[in-house]
């Protein structure tokens, strides 16, 4: 599997990983997104209509976790 991101994420991604609050963050994307088939990873909240390209609002951890937005391209 190749996971893409944008520069504005990596920056964000490093700035909140220094915080106590966020220090499981790196292993809880790991762990969420390695193992999943396609359509486990494309289930979710859709935030636009788009079935080629769909952005998808996902939440890490369950109730309480992080939200991660994300397009997902099969």
């Amino acid at each position: 599997m190749e996971i893409y991101c944008l520069e504005d994420f990596k920056t964000e991604f490093e700035k909140l990983k220094s915080k106590k609050s966020y220090k499981t963050l790196e292993q809880d994307i790991i762990d969420y997104f390695f193992g999943k088939s396609a359509d486990q990873l494309c289930s979710g909240i859709r935030l636009n209509n788009s079935d080629s390209t769909p952005y998808i609002k996902k939440r890490l951890k369950g109730r309480g976790g992080f939200n991660q937005p994300l397009v997902f391209r099969p």
